[in-house]
């Protein structure tokens, strides 16, 4: 696996601009606001593989430009029957969870508020599936409350990107050194669909189904690459039912890069939102052990006798 590092800083590799450049020296992510969250404080954004043209975010951060603009469109798609209190531009105005009742109480309007990570209210754990268990947390979950106070609703939301395997040292060493493109030997950790993402949205989506106030189901938010490596894995994008929200079903938000307009120095690629996919957690979970999704017979014994 080899490749480089396409977005360093929320800001293109080859952005040669100041707000590029300023942004990388003060560890700044323009998508929070504030110093970088990742480990080390490396910046790299997303990844493009040597042996694809994708451009690949590895950093769920990536997906909060403009102020968690996605959390407003999935509130508008499972609340936008309330009558929820609304922004200027139409979209639901989201407060941290722990205002959202006073701010229903002095309106007389519905009020949708935010558990997450700062600026919102903290993030909220599933309980443990049995006793002594280890909990799941939801990256972020949206509530409801009417004017009197009381939760009526609420739309728990995953942003999962995808980890690398290997290191990008040499990408890091290159764009330090007057942003210089380097290829490196970071690859794309595409196993973790299999290990990761697929069992913990299959564990989550059922227990959630149990949830009478979690009436539009679960959100997963995602690039695009990895949406496809789901599907992929289901055994291809028309294995699964589409179905309407409803307890229980998992609706994929996915997000690409735009490149319908020129890229402009000093400004972070925009991205753009694609067409949501609803199926049911249940079938989900069907097609991710089925045998037809699985290597053929013999496949494990052709490897080892290849190395022998």
């Amino acid at each position: 696996m080899a490749g480089t590092i396409y977005e360093w800083f929320g800001y293109r590799s080859d952005d040669t601009s100041d707000a590029a450049a300023q942004a990388a020296s003060d560890h700044l992510c323009p998508f929070l606001g504030k110093d970088c969250v990742k480990r080390g404080k490396s910046g790299v954004c997303s990844i493009e593989p040597a042996t694809s043209q994708e451009h690949v975010a590895i950093c769920p951060v990536r997906l909060y430009f403009s102020g968690h603009d996605f959390l407003r469109h999935i509130a508008n798609d499972a609340f936008g029957d309330l009558g929820v209190n609304l922004s200027p531009d139409g979209l639901p105005h989201l407060l941290p969870a722990k205002d959202a009742s006073r701010a229903s109480r002095s309106t007389g309007n519905y009020q949708v508020g935010v558990f997450g990570a700062k600026p919102w209210s903290g993030e909220i754990s599933l309980p443990p599936a049995v006793p002594g268990a280890g909990s799941y947390k939801v990256d972020f979950t949206m509530v409801v409350v009417d004017p009197a106070g009381q939760l009526v609703r609420f739309a728990p939301v995953e942003v999962q990107s995808i980890d690398t395997t290997s290191d990008t040292r040499a990408s890091m060493a290159g764009l330090k050194s007057g942003r210089q493109i380097v290829q490196s030997k970071v690859g794309l950790n595409w196993e973790n669909v299999n290990k990761r993402i697929l069992p913990q949205l299959i564990v989550k989506g059922l227990m959630l189904q149990a949830e009478a106030l979690c009436s539009s189901g679960m959100y997963f938010v995602t690039p695009e690459p990895v949406f496809k490596r789901v599907m992929l894995r289901l055994g291809g994008p028309d294995r699964l039912r589409r179905i309407p929200k409803q307890p229980g079903s998992l609706t994929f938000v996915r997000y690409d890069y735009d490149f319908s307009h020129p890229l402009t120095d000093g400004v972070p690629i925009p991205m753009k939102r694609l067409d949501p996919v609803t199926v049911s957690t249940s079938d989900l979970s069907l097609a991710f052990i089925t045998p037809e999704n699985l290597p053929a017979a013999g496949a494990y014994e052709r490897a080892i006798q290849g190395k022998l």
